[in-house]
């Protein structure tokens, strides 16, 4: 019990130093952001990579900082509309666990150090099942059954915990996969590139990266000699890797353009990967979709469902993607979520 207690406690500490991490991070990139907002949107995990407004902001941003004298004033304009948008991020985030807190109020705001709206309760059929039972056991009278009210509400905490785990271990293990790119590749200053993280750009299938990389271990051999050439490469490096980010971010544009309704789906941005292309059911749903919504007269009814199935499949790609990376995850630490019939 007490090697347990300290791996809990260890997690904890892992987990706050790499929220840390990524606000000094954050606040280097958009010095803009006020401490409190950043640090609070950054460790709430309020969505700012998978926040479409942010990233073309960021992206915007980017461009006007290559020239910040002719751009001042646009680059000021640009740094507020940041920091709105951060500040509008970091207050629904606080919103939604609050809304949870209202609805779960056993629970505390931070489970095990996750918010409380970051564990996707609603969508976890052990959790929602054991809800169930409590709320019938409230409806019977505060006096009806205490001890089996006290011990179902035990097991909540627990199911919740584990979610919480769950939670962490995943994000833990992105990170991990964000850190080891970056560590075959020194050169690249961030784990992420406009926005899109390092794991997501597929460095390695890319011909020209390769070929580049290729090059830069051969004059790697002589670094003291070959010194000008190699930073010559690994600029070029860094220019192919913002080209595969930029491409990334443009998919992830036409993604939403189309399914504008992702943007509610927790990730959704980072679907536009090879698994959208991979699975036949979201291909028949997405035509399906495309087909109604293409028709004078839509029938409302049958493109609601049809969209709900759409996020559904979406839902279940992210979560498979999530778990399939994370892939050293046991059944414990990545317990099942009740994402509905539908399968992606």
């Amino acid at each position: 019990m007490r090697d347990l207690a300290k791996r809990i406690a260890e997690d904890v500490v892992e987990a706050r130093r790499r929220a840390l991490v990524e606000t000094e991070n954050l606040h280097e990139k958009y010095p803009c952001l006020p401490e409190r907002a950043g640090s609070r949107c950054c460790h709430c995990g309020s969505g700012f990579v998978e926040d479409p407004v942010f990233r073309a902001l960021s992206h915007e941003l980017d461009g006007l900082r290559a020239d910040p004298t002719k751009n001042a004033e646009q680059i000021a304009a640009t740094e507020r509309a940041v920091r709105a948008r951060a500040m509008e991020l970091g207050s629904a985030k606080l919103q939604a666990t609050e809304e949870e807190q209202r609805k779960y109020p056993f629970l505390p705001r931070r489970v095990d150090d996750v918010l409380m709206s970051d564990l996707r309760l609603a969508e976890d059929g052990v959790f929602q099942e054991l809800v169930a039972r409590r709320d019938a056991l409230v409806a019977a009278g505060p006096g009806s059954n205490p001890e089996l009210l006290t011990a179902t509400e035990r097991q909540l905490r627990g199911r919740a915990s584990e979610l919480a785990a769950a939670n962490k271990a995943v994000d833990a293990f992105r990170t991990d996969e964000d850190e080891a790119v970056r560590a075959r590749n020194p050169f690249l200053e961030s784990n992420e590139v406009k926005l899109v993280p390092l794991r997501e750009l597929g460095l390695p299938s890319d011909p020209t990266y390769a070929a580049l990389a290729n090059e830069r271990l051969q004059l790697m051999q002589s670094p003291v000699r070959n010194a000008a050439a190699i930073a010559a490469t690994e600029e070029a490096l860094r220019g192919r890797v913002e080209e595969l980010a930029l491409a990334r971010a443009a998919a992830e544009d036409v993604l939403l353009a189309k399914y504008p309704f992702f943007a509610t789906l927790p990730g959704a941005v980072l679907l536009a990967n090879e698994d959208i292309k991979r699975s036949p059911l979201f291909a028949t749903l997405a035509a399906r979709y495309e087909e109604l919504a293409a028709q004078p007269e839509v029938d409302e009814s049958e493109l609601e469902t049809v969209k709900d199935a759409l996020l559904q499949s979406a839902a279940r790609l992210f979560e498979r993607g999530k778990r399939g990376r994370a892939g050293g995850c046991g059944s414990a630490q990545c317990p099942p979520r009740a994402l509905s019939h539908v399968r992606a």
